[in-house]
Parts: structure tokens; sequence; C-alpha cells
């Protein structure tokens, strides 16, 4: 054999190299394919409330006397379909009894790596600690290799907290000298949130007193009611705004500032004062020197 050969020989073995296996090798992977599980996983992704109020307040969730959507997140992680029964069970206290939301359970037919929501409406009207809802998927039929993720449990206390956050506003920072006001129509926002899981009443309140005579303006924003979020969507900020026409205003006046939140109680989330200017400040326009205008020339 010349060296030619030799040489395209030795090129063709090195290029079937990666695809050949060793005895070893073959047994290995053989015995790997052997072991592999042929059943489905069925799992139990997670459980929340999607509709009525909750909240979760210094670690503890809170849920209100109220009708809720019980979501209910599933999947199979095995190779092969899955066929299975969900249950929901209430239980409205640690002694129990259970009580089956969905009697009779729901049967659910996934395929590998497919995912599935079931949501469940349930009203809720015993007060107290200890409670939860707790899924179940039954073994799939055919059987499966673990059954430790076919359930899970969303544990909470019942109990209607009414509370708002104030987030921020938009008024006139304090400051010395004092801020300067325009004469014009001015609005000022209140940023407020729902922090419980019951409705709650806001109202943004805004009064100007006058240094020099002691004339009292008043706004308000209303009542503006901020509704409860659930555990999925918690609740979001919303804008309380006072609006006033400072057109007939001079000179220093004191601002007053205060968010209230009312219904079951009431609390005073924000309560401040600034002094502010109302004029008809202009600002003065300086040339820069490269613009600047020598007495007698002209710009033309």
């Amino acid at each position: 054999m010349n060296k030619k050969s030799v040489a395209l020989l030795f090129v063709f073995i090195m290029a079937l190299q990666p695809f050949l296996l060793t005895s070893d090798e073959l047994n290995t992977e053989l015995t790997f394919e052997a072991g592999r599980s042929t059943t489905p996983d069925m799992m139990v992704v997670d459980v929340t409330t999607t509709l009525g109020g909750g909240v979760v307040s210094s670690g503890t969730t809170y849920l209100a006397t109220d009708t809720h959507q019980v979501s209910i997140n599933i999947t199979n992680q095995g190779i092969t379909a899955g066929q299975s029964t969900l249950y929901l069970r209430y239980w409205p206290s640690l002694a129990g009894p259970g009580v089956e939301v969905n009697v009779g359970g729901t049967q659910v037919d996934l395929d590998p790596f497919e995912f599935q929501t079931f949501v469940f409406s349930h009203s809720i009207s015993i007060v107290g600690p200890g409670q939860k809802y707790e899924v179940t998927l039954t073994e799939a039929v055919g059987g499966e290799d673990t059954l430790a993720n076919n359930f899970d449990k969303l544990e909470f206390e019942v109990e209607n907290l009414e509370d708002g956050d104030y987030v921020g506003d938009t008024l006139p920072v304090a400051s010395f000298p004092p801020p300067r006001l325009e004469l014009d129509t001015l609005t000022y926002d209140v940023i407020a949130r729902n922090a419980g899981n019951v409705g709650v009443t806001a109202t943004f309140d805004l009064t100007l007193e006058s240094l020099v005579d002691g004339t009292i303006n008043t706004y308000s924003s209303g009542a503006v009611t901020l509704e409860a979020g659930s555990l999925k969507y918690p609740a979001n900020s919303e804008i309380l705004q006072a609006t006033f026409d400072s057109s007939a205003m001079s000179g220093s006046w004191r601002m007053s500032a205060t968010l209230t939140f009312t219904g079951i109680g009431t609390e005073v989330a924000l309560d401040d004062e600034r002094i502010v200017v109302f004029s008809e400040f202009r600002a003065q326009i300086i040339p820069a020197p490269d613009q600047a205008v020598v007495p007698g020339s002209s710009t033309m």
C-alpha cells in the first residue's frame, strides 16, 4: 500500500472516531436507555388567588371574607401523556374537616411538558387563623415514579384588613426661600394604594391660608374608592388630584396637605405643610456673552 493510500485511510478512521463506541461505552448507553422512566410525572406548580381580597403582610397571607377565584397551575413533566384527577379542598381550621370545592374532582389529561391552569370559585365567610386550600393530583393512570410533587397548599388567615399606603406626591417641596407658584390653574397629585384586602376610601385635601389677611381656601379630590388586590394581582397605585385657580392669589400662603383613608376606621397617612408664594414671577433672560447687544448697535 503506497503512502497516499495510508494517509487517506488514516483520515477516514479519524473522521469516524466520534461515532465509534467502546464496548463499555455501549453498555453504559444501553443501561441509561433501559433505566429512563417512561411514566408521566404529574405536578402541582402553584396555587394562588386571582380574584377576591388578598394580601401578604409581615409574611402572613390574609384573605378577606369574600368570593375568591382559586387558581391552580399544574403540569406533566414526564415523557408520556398523563391522566389524573385534580381535587381542591378548603380547610376552615387546623382541625378540619376539609371540604371539597370541586366535588368529585376534575379530570385532567396532560401531554408531556404541558401546563394547564384550573380556576375555581369559592366563598369564605369564617374568620380566623389556620385556614388553607389544599390541592391534590391523584396518581396518574399507569403509575408515577414519585408522588411527592402531586400536592400543594395555600395557608392563610381570614381577616378583613383595611389599610392604605401613601406612595408619593407632586406638591411643592418646602424650602427657603419658599417656592414661587404661578398665577394659573394648578393641579397637585397624591399617589395612594390599597394595602389591605378590602376596599378603602381615600381623600386628598389641600388647604391654603393667606399669611397676609388669613383667607382660607380648601380644595379636595373627593372620596375615591381604592379596590383591594388579590394574591396574584396586588392593587395598583392610583392618583388623587386637587385643582384650584390661583389667579386671584398673591403673596405668601401656608399650603397644608392631608391624605386620609376611611372605611372600617380612619387613618391619616399624610399631614404636612409648606409656605408658598404666588406671584407673576418671570424668569429674566440674560443673553450669552457672545450674543450681548452693544448699545446703539443693530442686530440687522
